[in-house]
């Protein structure tokens, strides 16, 4: 390459007057405004831009579009450092720092490449039959270091993301010459339409061919419509942005980059009534012997270079095509300044009209030939070609041909990525060896639709006939009417497109046969998987990796699923294809945050008295979102001394808790009773006003989702307690359970959180502290028992007061106004002075709930666990009435009885400290068979306790069994959960 000039003296589509320094891998060089990264390295002679995942093989420049699965690199340094971008897509801008990754010591010389050395002992799936012995920790430090392909910064990312809704009734997905026909075609009904693209102008293909639209240049006809777009206020044209996802009913997820100004992206959330899919489509590799060396690149993409960015891949060239598209590269580049030694055709008899073009300009049309062989390392030097017999083996006369670049064609495939996401099914179709859209679920609520090249039809007038027919039908389904007056834009001097189906290379060579060359997976890879009873597709995918990387297999799925169907007696229709899945282009964790990060991505809550708990020496943390008191520490204490010292305090004297962060839900109506009867597995309807009761919450599938008690204040008032965690959850499902399901009921929901401080004081003396607060109740256990609630106002203050306990003490929870709870809290810490009365912090609180053997959602329980396995049968047997997720409890599976239940262990050692999350192992089967959820060494117990969950563990109580406690064995006894005070009598003391 350094023989010649790899940038053309004119044409392209760059702006030579601003010329723009960048570097790669530490080397200095030029391009100009309109580069790609990609391209600017062509134009300097650099090919080499990568090494292999597995075997670290040198790679270069393979593609110019999203499809490339070589040229991936680091863009920037520091906290600006982007990793995984590919080359081909990022616009050059004047200053850009690029390194290559998988690369040590250097690009060039990199020591991974001794993997290669090794490959005959590295064969598909070899890790999932390696790595189980002797242990997995034997091989986890070196294959996570090996994982990956670059480092991620460390610093705070200084640039700003943003997210935008918008909505739409036709969204046009690519501006080609497809797309912008689409849009035109609808423009003149009143619409709203977003067209949206990810180059940096529209045209598509477009901006590299020589196409004549309406008899004028491809590029000026697709200038003027765009044009035309933008004057139109219901129009919205989006360059630079890719879509990433198709979801459920019209909805669309699409990352605009800004190009260097601040947003750095945005992350566009488009709702669409109708969608046109004008993705275009992706030129396939031709699969032969050593078909990844740097050098080798597909045809139309060197075409893309040549024309677009007058950027040169090679000083010579060779195709290898079996089909008609490569023809016309070949010309290009050979007038470009490029030498097109030959063209390499599987089939027999090639188009009459491009072979008589390219031999009149001096290209050697080879019919019937295939790629034997490649050679070079950092650069291809040569290429073997020979002969095809009718049987496909090799025939006599093979022909070395030197050259530095080598275009491949083996045919186009439809972009059909987003059609599949939405629910959109694929077919093979046998005349262009493609899989095209089959048919999309209605059902799936997403109306979208595939045109042009994103259809199968991959010539030019196809195209515009089908897009124009889109944008007219896209007008008559969402009005009713039909355009009339318009016709489709004509083009002229096109050629039609022919392949030959099945040609895409030579089983029988010797050598590697790459298929999917980010993760390295050969041919043979294929054919051992299927070997190995590996037909499905979707299991193809996982046990050989193929599509697996970053460029979700745009080109190796084609390629890989005609070796699978060639490998087990199929046809490639038969073996279908995977499901493709989000995001179809890589998305940075940027743009999904947008400005949701710190302390906007989990805002840190404070409580009423949050000032009093930090004055006070409370050590706080974040809890469930809220930041709170983990612990109260005198001087001279350490964390386990303080919370002892709290925890006794509770139950030999006073204790005072901040509670207000639990959720405070008023549900108000006539239908109240009703409605939350239908919500908790406890019987609502039959409370009387002025009492209180504990409730559960479950979801459809019977799994538990909140808990907390529920009080009712009047006959049409209820206050529901949530979690502190759960309380957002618990209103948004209240809500959407009466705006969806129940709308006839007349009930209201109120989120009164942060208006209410929730003051606690527990302990035996707890009834003495606040009588000297609320003198005027009578606070007796006759007259105010547990579990009962009551309202009032103390010198002009309203309050609440419920006895309620998660300690199992005498416990009475005064809510007040958030702006009374400092002089409320203060007075109670004046009137229990004299009783000891000391702040009780979230760790010793944990202590208490556990020595009772309390229930904590999301700690003691997971998304599996349903109220059978926390002991709940009775309950839920003496209600009669539905209520969510009752159904789901009848299922054979939920009623299980070797299912994982909770339940208490005394650890045999009295002061040994059980880990949360030590595993409950049977070591006769070696296998684990629970879990512990919640542990301490109960300073009133003087002993160590667990709450864990136990397989069978409600009929295995008094067995004994053991804990994996960090290596060591450990065994306990199984108890029932209540570890303290089992009658309740201090509880309704």
């Amino acid at each position: 390459m350094s023989t010649f000039d790899a940038r053309r003296d004119n044409g392209g589509r760059i702006d030579r007057e601003k010329v723009l320094r960048f570097t790669f891998d530490g080397r200095d060089y030029t391009g100009y405004e309109g580069d790609t990264l990609a391209s600017a390295l062509i134009a300097n002679g650099v090919m080499l831009t990568a090494r292999s995942f597995r075997y670290r093989r040198p790679r270069g420049i393979f593609s110019a579009g999203a499809e490339e699965c070589h040229a991936i690199v680091s863009v920037g340094s520091g906290a600006s450092l982007t990793p995984n971008v590919r080359a081909t897509v990022q616009p050059l801008y004047d200053g850009l720092v690029a390194h290559s990754q998988r690369d040590w010591p250097t690009l060039k010389w990199d020591l991974g490449a001794l993997n290669g050395w090794f490959s005959r002992f590295l064969p598909v799936g070899f890790y999932y039959k390696t790595f189980i012995w002797p242990r997995w920790s034997w091989y986890e430090t070196f294959i996570r270091r090996a994982a990956g392909g670059a480092r991620a910064p460390r610093e705070a990312d200084p640039d700003r993301y943003e997210k935008r809704n918008a909505h739409c009734d036709l969204l046009v997905i690519g501006a080609g010459p497809t797309g912008l026909t689409v849009a035109l075609a609808a423009a003149r009904s009143g619409l709203r339409i977003i067209v949206v693209d990810d180059q940096t102008e529209a045209g598509g293909s477009l901006l590299w061919s020589d196409a004549l639209i309406e008899r004028r240049q491809g590029t000026y006809w697709a200038r003027k419509m765009v044009q035309r777009l933008a004057a139109e206020e219901h129009i919205t044209v989006l360059h630079r942005t890719s879509v990433a996802a198709a979801w459920d009913h019209g909805y669309f997820t699409a990352v605009q980059d800004t190009g260097g100004s601040q947003p750095a992206q945005v992350l566009w959330k488009i709702r669409s009534r109708h969608t046109i899919l004008a993705g275009g489509a992706i030129e396939q590799p031709m699969v032969f012997t050593d078909n990844d060396r740097p050098g080798i690149m597909l045809a139309d993409s060197a075409r893309q270079y040549v024309n677009r960015y007058a950027a040169r891949p090679g000083s010579s060239a060779v195709f290898f095509t079996n089909n008609d598209s490569a023809y016309r590269a070949a010309i290009d580049l050979q007038e470009s300044g490029v030498r097109v030694k030959a063209i390499a055709d599987t089939r027999t008899t090639p188009p009459a009209k491009a072979a008589r073009r390219a031999r009149e300009r001096g290209i050697d049309v080879l019919a019937g030939h295939e790629v034997a062989a490649t050679r070079g390392y950092w650069r291809l030097k040569e290429v073997t070609l020979r002969p095809i017999d009718t049987n496909r083996g090799a025939a006599s006369g093979p022909v070395r041909v030197s050259t530095d670049l080598l275009c491949v064609s083996g045919g186009w495939n439809p972009t059909l990525h987003l059609y599949s996401q939405a629910g959109g099914e694929l077919r093979y179709d046998e005349k262009t060896a493609s899989f095209i859209p089959a048919h999309i679920d209605p059902g799936r609520g997403c109306t979208v639709f595939p045109a042009g090249a994103a259809n199968g039809a991959f010539e030019l007038s196809a195209c515009l006939l089908e897009g124009h027919e889109a944008g007219l039908d896209a007008v008559e389904r969402l009005t009713g009417t039909r355009p009339e007056g318009t016709l489709a834009p004509s083009t002229t001097h096109e050629e039609p497109y022919s392949i030959q189906p099945g040609a895409t290379g030579a089983p029988a060579s010797k050598g590697r046969q790459w298929i999917d060359y980010l993760h390295d997976v050969t041919r043979d890879s294929i054919t051992v998987a299927a070997r190995e009873g590996y037909r499905s597709v979707e299991h193809l995918k996982r046990y050989t990796t193929t599509s697996m990387s970053l460029d979700q297999g745009k080109t190796a799925n084609p390629n890989a699923i005609a070796a699978l169907a060639e490998a087990s007696d199929r046809s490639p229709g038969a073996v279908g294809t995977t499901r493709f899945r989000p995001p179809f282009q890589p998305v940075t964790l940027g743009a999904l945050a947008g400005r949701e990060t710190g302390s906007r991505a989990w805002p840190t809550r404070r409580l009423p008295l949050h000032d009093w708990h930090v004055q006070s020496g409370g050590v706080m943390e974040d809890h469930s979102g809220w930041l709170r008191a983990a612990y109260y520490p005198r001087e001279g204490e350490n964390e386990e001394q303080s919370i002892r010292r709290e925890a006794l305090a509770a139950r030999n004297a006073a204790a005072l808790f901040d509670s207000s962060s639990l959720g405070k839900i008023e549900v108000r109506g006539p239908d109240a009773a009703r409605f939350l009867n239908r919500i908790y597995i406890n019987n609502v309807e039959t409370l009387k006003t002025g009492r209180v009761r504990y409730g559960m919450m479950l979801d459809e599938n019977g799994v538990i989702v909140d808990d907390g008690v529920f009080a009712r204040l009047e006959d049409d008032l209820f206050l529901v307690s949530a979690s502190s965690a759960g309380t957002a959850d618990v209103v948004i499902a209240l809500e959407e359970w009466l705006q969806t399901e129940w709308t006839d009921l007349d009930v209201l929901v109120h989120n009164a959180t942060t208006q209410w401080a929730t003051l606690t004081v527990s302990g035996p003396c707890a009834r003495k502290v606040l009588s000297s607060v609320l003198p005027n109740e009578d606070l007796s256990a006759e007259t105010f028992p547990h579990m009962s609630v009551r309202t009032g106002v103390h010198e002009n203050m309203a309050y609440r007061l419920m006895r309620v306990s998660f300690t199992g003490e005498t416990s009475f929870e005064l809510g007040v106004p958030a702006g009374d709870a400092r002089s409320t809290w203060q007075r109670l810490l004046d009137a229990g002075a004299a009783f000891g009365i000391t702040p009780l912090g979230m760790e010793a609180l944990d202590v208490l709930r556990t020595e009772k053997g309390y229930l904590e959602v999301g700690v003691d329980t997971d998304i599996s666990t349903n109220p059978l396995d926390v002991g709940w049968a009775v309950p839920i047997s003496k209600k009669q009435a539905d209520f969510i997720g009752k159904r789901s409890l009848e299922r054979k599976n939920d009623l299980r009885t070797d299912r994982l239940q909770l339940v208490g262990l005394e650890p045999r050692d009295r002061n040994g400290f059980v880990p949360v999350g030590s595993q409950i192992v049977d070591t006769q089967r070696a296998q684990a068979e629970g879990h512990v959820t919640s542990s301490c060494i109960s300073p009133t117990l003087e002993r160590s306790i667990c709450m864990a969950m136990l397989k069978s563990g409600h009929a295995r109580l008094g067995e004994e069994v053991i804990i994996d406690v960090e290596g060591r064995q450990a065994a306990a006894k199984v108890v029932p959960l209540t570890f303290f005070d089992p009658e309740g009598v201090r509880l309704n003391a």
